[in-house]
C-alpha cells in the first residue's frame, strides 16, 4: 500500500470547506456580496469544492490500494482534477458575466 496522505488530507479539506460553504459559512468576495445571486454563488463554489474533494479522496484511495505503474497513477490523479476545475471555470464565468452585466 502506497497511500499518499497529503493528497488524502487535501481532499478531506476540500470536502470540509465545501460542506461549510453549503451551510453558509463561506466568505464571499466583496465584489460578489450584496447581490441577489450571492447565496447561489456561494453554493456553487461549495459544490465545486465538494466535487474536487470527493474526487481527490477517491483517486488517492484507488492509487493507494491498486497496483499500477506511475504513468497510470499520474493520469488518474490529474484526471480527478478535471471535473472540479471545469465546474469551477464554468461557474466562475457565469458569475463574472452576471457581475459585468450589473445584475443585482
Amino acid at each position: 500500500m502506497d497511500l499518499d496522505y497529503t493528497l488524502l488530507i487535501l481532499g478531506a479539506m476540500d470536502l470540509a470547506f465545501g460542506v461549510a460553504g453549503l451551510l453558509g459559512k463561506i466568505k464571499i468576495p466583496v465584489k460578489y456580496s450584496g447581490k441577489s445571486w450571492s447565496r447561489a454563488y456561494g453554493r456553487d463554489m461549495a459544490i465545486g469544492e465538494i466535487i474536487l474533494g470527493v474526487l481527490w479522496i477517491a483517486a488517492t484511495l484507488i492509487v493507494g490500494f491498486v497496483e499500477m505503474n506511475s504513468t497510470v497513477r499520474a493520469v488518474i490523479l490529474f484526471g480527478s482534477l478535471v471535473p472540479g476545475l471545469v465546474y469551477a471555470f464554468v461557474t466562475g464565468r457565469k458569475y463574472k458575466k452576471l457581475l459585468k452585466d450589473g445584475v443585482q
